[in-house]
This record gives structure tokens, sequence and C-alpha cells, in this order.
């Protein structure tokens, strides 16, 4: 039994381990594109007049991107205060995690659909009641697990070197939130494509 419960243990510090270095590579390289691509930003996006296709922008961006930051350095460090933990899964779960930035992409492909589409006021109806049942699941299903996770939070042992905020509660309910930011999203992607073929 002790046997299997080390191999257990060893299985889940390299799995943690490998974990945080993905979180790490990830950050690197969104911080080097984003570095690599800013003179063009300045001049292409920038520089022009300020519109909600320039702020969701941003967010997409710049949002994402101090989000990563922040989710690596969480999971790449051994924890020592549950305090600090429990807040962290419940940014991590809600406005830390994939809510803001893909709502973000959502509402943008939203708005280029309607404007492919002359914007039909029956499809921006259809489109805003897509995005409003979307970020209510989002948010939901965010608080949901934030409580659960943050509720089941506990440190790594003294001496076990297991980095991030650990939790021992199930995320399976967010399995919902997923299947309809993908199908949103997912419709959003093809109407453009279709709008386009038809422009052709």
């Amino acid at each position: 039994m002790d046997a299997y419960l080390s191999t257990g243990l060893v299985s889940n510090i390299k799995d943690l381990r490998i974990l945080s270095y993905m979180w790490l590579s990830a950050t690197v390289c969104l911080i080097l594109d984003t570095l690599h691509n800013l003179p063009e930003e300045e001049v292409h996006i920038w520089r022009r007049k300020r519109s909600i296709t320039k702020f969701l922008y941003f967010v997409t961006r710049y949002w994402t991107l101090g989000c990563m930051v922040i989710n690596t350095i969480a999971n790449s460090t051994v924890q020592m205060s549950l305090e600090v933990c429990n807040m962290f899964l419940i940014f991590a779960s809600t406005l830390g995690g994939t809510t803001i930035p893909s709502m973000s992409v959502d509402f943008n492909l939203a708005f280029r659909v309607v404007a492919l589409h002359s914007g039909g006021t029956k499809l921006k109806t259809f489109l805003a009641f897509l995005l409003v049942v979307e970020l209510s699941l989002q948010m939901y299903v965010g608080l949901k697990i934030s409580k659960a996770l943050s509720k089941e939070a506990f440190l790594a042992p003294a001496g076990l070197p297991l980095p991030g905020c650990l939790s021992s509660a199930s995320i399976a309910s967010s399995l919902p939130a997923w299947v309809v930011n993908i199908g949103v999203t997912g419709m959003g992607y093809a109407f453009c494509k279709h709008q386009v073929q038809l422009l052709k």
C-alpha cells in the first residue's frame, strides 16, 4: 500500500510540474508574440479611433496576458497561504479564467455577423439572446466552481514540492458552459464564413 501511495504521489508531483511548465511556456510565447507584434499593433490598433471592437481586442489581448502571468505564478510556486489560494481559485474560476477572453471573442464574432448580414432586427435579437445565455451560464458555473474549489482547497504537506493551489473539488459541472461556449463560437464562425462566401 505504501509503495502504491508513493508511486501515486510521485506521479502527481510530475503532473503538477508539467502543468507549471506548460503555463510558463504558454505565457512566454504570449509575451513574445505581444512584444513582436507591438509595432504593427501600435500602427493598426492603437491609433484607430475608439470602438467596441478595439475595446474587445484589448480585453482579449491584454486581460488574457495578465491572467496568464497570474496563473503562471500561482501554478509554478509552492503555495504557503490557504487564503491566497482561495482568492486565486475564485479569481481563476471567474474573472481570471476563460470567461472574459472567450466572451470578448464571441462579442466580436457577433459584431462581424451583424456587419456582414446588414444587421436585421431578428438576427440582432437572436445573437443578443445567445450572448446573454452564454455569459449567464459562464458566470453561474464559474461562481459555483469557485465556491467548490475554495471550499476543498488545501496546501501541500510540508516538504513536498507540489506547486500551485490544490483542491480536491470536481469541476465536471463546468461542461455545460464549455459546450455552450464552443457552440456559440462555432455558430458565429460558420455564419461569418458563409456570409463571406456569399460576398465572393
